[in-house]
């Protein structure tokens, strides 16, 4: 026999609003929720958070005792791999559980596209009540990414004000979701998916944060952080610790406002943490994000607290961020679309395991370059095949030197699994709608990625 919230699910895609609304109330007062209903889900997003930087990932003297925290009374997921390097295609790898290219996201403005369910879409209707507080205007209402929320708030992180100037900061983000949790519908599960955005450029925490980490630090002008030359040119030694320490502010100032919303939450919901991607402060020659495919970039942390899940465990193997959708649909015992690219971790998270395969990344827009992990392999692909680089990860984790690319097994197999890719994939990039391109336009803007 189905659930309520089973059949709730049925009528949302059977019948029409109305009906919907009658048929839906009859059988939640008839059935009742009882010991069937799903947990609450609160879903946190941190902007540009390497996962190096908490203690939890190794980190000393750590900055972030929420989240570490969060990892003892949880599982912690080590080596989480990003689809890509920046905001727009990992944010929609997070919400479908599919990579960038099945979604038609090649460059930079195609926003989240309506043939694909997402998170939201799937669990408003299962029954969920699904509430958002999103502050990166890339996984905002102009990328799709308010599709199927019954409240999604949105204000941009940086101020157009104060030209570019950090205005919606963790504290008020925070303040928005506790708003929206307070005043949830407690008859139903509910949804509640936060974005932070803080540790993004131009690393401009509030002062209490900027003088704890950066005592005896060469200090940083505001005008050269909200400068041309802040993105373009390479910082020298002094500037670059100082943006580090600057960087690692804003994140010890994140963990605290994270700190005060699972405060609040309490310890019933599922709570899945984890961050689009990463920032390189010139491990390869690059400063900030969406130019490389490097483990600066994309290793992101992964944490999963809630019913069931067993405290201080930690999953070695890879995984991806194509992987939370399918792991959230299981632990909540909701069906959703069968069409996708990652797996759920349950099996992991219970019976352990190093169950290895193939994940990717690529970097959408211009950038030719592609990267295949298994294992402790990884293979970037440049110039569409024609160029390879080869690295083992446990021996020598930062990716700075290369492996003979003479053939071998290894070899082999990853560059089969990458030329599948590129022989199958029969999705052409989307055309783009003048009205919604132009608005897109303005927050990749306000958000610095171009002029």
């Amino acid at each position: 026999m189905e659930s309520g919230w089973q059949l709730r699910s049925h009528i949302e895609q059977v019948y029409s609003l109305p009906m919907r609304f009658f048929l839906c109330t009859a059988v939640l007062l008839l059935m009742g929720c009882g010991p069937q209903r799903p947990p609450d889900v609160v879903l946190i997003v941190v902007d540009t958070l390497r996962a190096d930087r908490l203690g939890c990932y190794g980190a000393e003297p750590s900055a972030t005792p929420n989240l570490d925290r969060l990892a003892t009374e949880g599982v912690r997921f080590d080596a989480t791999m990003a689809t890509s390097s920046w905001t727009g295609p990992t944010v929609a790898s997070i919400v479908t559980g599919r990579y960038p290219d099945e979604l038609g996201m090649f460059g930079s403005r195609q926003p989240l596209p309506d043939s694909v369910p997402n998170l939201a879409d799937v669990l408003g209707a299962a029954g969920y009540q699904t509430l958002a507080v999103v502050s990166n205007g890339i996984a905002g209402p102009s990328y799709g990414h308010d599709r199927g929320y019954d409240e999604f708030y949105f204000e941009s992180y940086k101020t157009k004000k104060k030209r570019g100037v950090p205005s919606f900061t963790a504290d008020r983000v925070t303040d928005k979701a506790l708003e929206l949790w307070n005043r949830r519908e407690r008859s139903r599960p509910v949804l509640l998916h936060v974005h932070y955005t803080d540790p993004h450029e131009p690393y401009m925490p509030p002062e209490e944060w900027r003088e704890r980490y950066m005592k005896g630090m060469a200090p940083l002008d505001d005008r050269y952080l909200l400068s041309q030359g802040f993105r373009s040119e390479t910082p020298n030694e002094g500037t670059l610790k100082a943006l580090k320490a600057a960087y690692l502010a804003e994140i010890a100032f994140t963990d605290h406002e994270i700190g005060r919303l699972l405060d609040s939450v309490g310890s019933e919901p599922l709570v899945v943490f984890l961050s689009d991607h990463g920032e390189e402060f010139l491990e390869h020659d690059g400063f900030l994000h969406g130019k490389s495919l490097y483990e600066e970039l994309v290793r992101v942390p992964f944490l999963v607290r809630g019913p069931g899940i067993p405290a201080g465990q930690v999953v070695s193997s890879p995984v991806s961020q194509v992987d939370l959708m399918p792991t959230l649909l299981e632990m909540t015992g909701i069906e959703g679309p069968t069409q996708f690219s990652g797996v759920s971790l349950l099996p992991r998270i219970h019976q352990g395991g190093n169950q290895e395969r193939p994940l990717f990344a690529l970097i959408t827009g211009h950038r030719d370059w592609q990267s295949v992990r298994q294992g402790h392999w990884k293979l970037h692909v440049f110039e569409s095949g024609r160029t390879f680089k080869l690295h083992n990860l446990e021996q020598d984790p930062g990716e700075q030197e290369s492996v003979d690319t003479t053939p071998s097994e290894v070899l082999e197999n990853l560059q089969s699994y990458w030329k599948q890719r590129r022989d199958n994939l029969a999705v052409v990039g989307q055309e783009l709608d003048e009205e919604g391109d132009a608005l897109r336009l303005e927050e990749l803007k306000a958000m610095g990625y171009v002029k």
